[in-house]
């Protein structure tokens, strides 16, 4: 399982993974990757916003880095809850 710090260093990659994942789940991981995905949306969703507001310089860049930070924290503490309820789903997305 991906340390915190590998989870955050990868967090775009692995965000994209899981919200392009169409592959069949069996019940007991359906609710579980729901939460996951919605963690992964939420932090692609927040790093776009940042990202554009960085093209513009129409920021409040503290503010905006910490708003991307929590998400992406967010996004990585459900990444990992997920994979210690179902380890084998590391395969389906790889840090890298």
């Amino acid at each position: 399982m991906p340390t915190n710090e590998e989870c955050f260093e990868h967090a775009p990659k692995l965000a994209q993974k899981i919200e392009n994942y169409s592959g069949p789940l069996q019940d007991p991981l359906k609710e579980d990757f729901a939460v996951l995905l919605s963690a992964a949306i939420k932090y692609r969703m927040v790093k776009m916003k940042m990202d554009e507001y960085r093209k513009h310089e129409s920021w409040d860049e503290k503010e905006g880095a910490d708003e991307e930070t929590s998400a992406r924290k967010l996004f990585c503490e459900a990444y990992n809850i997920f994979l210690e309820k179902h380890p084998k789903a590391e395969a389906w997305f790889p840090r890298r």
